[in-house]
């Protein structure tokens, strides 16, 4: 969820801290995209196209004053 109007980049980063993609969501208005349908979504591969593979990831959400990182699971 947005509190207020700001661009939206999300960084998904391995286990080492190397980013592994960025997701340039643009600019969003505030409000909330918690559902499927509005949801920011990453289709598991890098920025080269490659699958990536299983094992825990961490991807940070950046808006324009806040900075949010957590903790995701990839199982294939």
């Amino acid at each position: 969820e947005l509190s207020q109007d700001s661009k939206v980049l999300v960084t998904i980063y391995d286990l080492a801290g190397t980013p592994v993609r960025n997701i340039s969501v643009g600019y969003l208005q505030a409000g909330s995209y918690v559902s499927q349908s509005r949801a920011i979504y990453w289709d598991g591969r890098t920025k080269v196209g490659e699958r990536v593979a299983s094992g825990t990831y961490f991807y940070t959400l950046k808006a324009d004053t806040s900075t949010f990182t957590q903790k995701m699971i990839i199982l294939k």
